[in-house]
């Protein structure tokens, strides 16, 4: 099996849960407060590590207070972080108790693209890109020339606003005709009113990309088109603790199902169990009591395909 390349952040978030998400000028304690690692590249590296599927991972964390703890975890769990003498940021992340949260972001090196990050990354050994919008703040053209020297299929993800308000380079980037993984809000931003509902929303996008278009639902479940096929894949309920890391991980497993043979509505229901698991945790990523079970039930799914397929081949 070919790798995926994955480009985007790894940054220490300094974590509050809240009894409600504050209003613009209004001050509020912090229940619970803790640091953890996060980021589009942490957590997109981490389900391919859990699900042991390989990858290449174009990411780092820069120096200085606020790399001390990403570089100690990705360390621990074998993720490679090249050393980049850039001061890291870090950000802020407030949650309330139904999992929805507001982030801050205070950037630092952990979002510049280096082209020294692709230093013996070589195109033939992968299979696609997935490429967080996070890493376009410093220098947009040069992460965009990197993906248009490439001829390999790229999965977006804009992580916020601020790529999608860009328009001369999100125009750039839509010209690879990229399949888009959006949250509702990043959703309705594009369409600037053109849709009366997420149905004419995807429809709407897709005509700007003529790709598939995923909009991750609040609630984890998943709206897909494709231009042909629409559906929404429906997920298991789960009292959400936290949702940060669960759309980034949603687009890793998605991607890592459907590389493994599984089509789009098997993906996509993997995809949300995935999410469903880095939800009900105070941390970004799955617990690790719960690795072992995400890999057999995608290997089931796995296994399940493959009998049905000699079945009716066989036939």
């Amino acid at each position: 099996m070919k790798k995926v390349l994955l480009i985007g952040s790894t940054v220490l978030d300094i974590c509050g849960f809240v009894d409600h998400l504050p209003q613009s000028d209004e001050d509020i304690m912090p229940q619970k407060t803790f640091s953890r690692v996060s980021g589009t590249g942490w957590c997109m590296a981490n389900a391919f590590r859990i699900l042991n599927m390989p990858y290449s991972l174009i990411s780092h964390t820069g120096t200085g207070v606020y790399s001390e703890l990403p570089v100690q975890k990705a360390a621990e769990l074998g993720i490679r972080m090249p050393e980049y003498e850039e001061t890291a940021g870090c950000t802020y992340t407030l949650t309330d108790p139904k999992g929805n949260y507001r982030s801050l972001m205070i950037m630092g090196g952990e979002y510049d693209f280096l082209p020294s990050s692709t230093d013996g990354i070589r195109e033939e050994d992968h299979a696609c890109v997935i490429c967080s919008g996070s890493q376009f703040e410093k220098d947009p053209q040069l992460l965009l020339g990197y993906l248009q020297s490439l001829h390999l299929p790229i999965v977006f993800k804009p992580s916020g606003f601020s790529i999608l308000q860009n328009t001369m380079v999100l125009s750039q980037l839509f010209d690879l005709h990229p399949v888009l993984h959006l949250s509702e809000a990043e959703a309705a931003y594009l369409c600037e009113g053109r849709a009366e509902d997420l149905n004419e929303a995807a429809e709407y996008i897709y005509s700007l990309t003529e790709a598939p278009v995923m909009i991750l639902l609040d609630d984890l479940r998943c709206l897909y088109y494709d231009g042909d096929t629409e559906e929404v894949a429906e997920t298991d309920h789960h009292d959400h603790v936290d949702l940060s890391g669960a759309d980034c991980g949603h687009l890793a497993a998605y991607v890592i199902a459907k590389n493994c043979g599984l089509n789009v509505s098997q993906a996509l229901e993997f995809a949300g169990k995935y999410a469903g698991t880095v939800s009900v945790t105070d941390d970004t990523i799955p617990d690790r009591a719960e690795e072992e079970r995400l890999k057999q039930i995608l290997s089931s799914m796995i296994l399940s395909t493959d009998i049905r397929k000699a079945v009716k081949t066989e036939r």
